[in-house]
């Protein structure tokens, strides 16, 4: 019996084409880039309520995509939906703002970065910057 690894393949859950083709909304590119995250951090955009997807969010805007969502599993482990939108935001060079907005409801503000360099309000680190900076800025040295 073999007891070598498979390579998993990258599984992408439905995020930009799911509003485009099902619910027939326009995004912007960044619209686009701010559904796939949701719809890999969700397992599926079509998971986060329809009226939030719908009615609530501006899809087109270039900059900025703002939604509110009901959301118990926004945490580090278990559900995990908070590491993996930091992970997923560092990885595109997406700034992410996470406000309390009522009772279980949080507002997700997603606003497009240029790179890698530049002031703070252009750039967005890498998630291994993010993190050596953290831990530096607390006085933790390195892991």
């Amino acid at each position: 019996m073999s007891t070598a690894i498979k390579e998993q393949t990258p599984v992408k859950f439905s995020g930009a084409d799911w509003l485009r083709d099902a619910a027939r909304k326009e995004l912007s590119p960044f619209g686009a880039e701010v559904a796939d995250i949701l719809g890999q951090v969700y397992r599926g955009i079509y998971h986060i309520r329809r009226e939030v997807l719908h009615d609530r969010c501006d899809w087109r805007d270039p900059w900025r995509i703002e939604l509110v969502v009901s959301d118990s599993g926004m945490s580090t482990h278990d559900f995990n939906h908070l590491t993996a939108l930091v992970i997923l935001c560092h990885d595109r060079c997406v700034r992410l703002a996470i406000e309390g907005c009522a009772r279980n409801w949080l507002r997700l503000v997603f606003t497009r970065r240029e790179g890698r360099d530049g002031s703070t309000y252009q750039n967005h680190p890498t998630l291994g910057e993010a993190v050596k900076s953290v831990r530096e800025g607390r006085g933790l040295g390195e892991a």
